[in-house]
């Protein structure tokens, strides 16, 4: 799967990121998303109900796919990031990072895709 095709199976701005950066850049940065720990945090966090941290980690990974170009999945990050805004439990979280995970999964999987090929 070329990065064009990724980008366009993830919703991604393609043209304006290639654009912003190049494809070899862009290649690198995809490199470093994959290995980035922000959705591992949020994990981490939310099991051990440490909502502070949890945000923190959300709004990091909120502003990594604003960068790259990623859409969605900046939008379910931001979601997860106003649900956490409190830095204390509602109802709001586990939906919010329900929706954040099936979404970072894709991602996920189709970045890691382009860097096997």
């Amino acid at each position: 799967m070329t990065v064009k095709e990724a980008y366009e199976k993830l919703g991604g701005n393609y043209v304006d990121l290639t654009y912003r950066v190049g494809e070899d850049m862009l290649l690198r940065l995809i490199s470093l998303l994959v290995r980035d720990e922000s959705y591992t945090d949020i994990c981490m966090a939310l099991e051990g109900e440490d909502y502070e941290s949890a945000f923190n980690a959300a709004h990091t990974l909120k502003g990594i796919a604003l960068n790259m170009g990623l859409t969605i999945l900046a939008e379910k990050a931001s979601v997860l990031t106003e649900s956490l805004r409190s830095r204390g439990y509602n109802s709001n979280i586990q939906p919010s990072f329900a929706e954040l995970e099936e979404v970072y999964k894709e991602t996920y999987t189709v970045l890691s895709e382009v860097l096997d090929s």
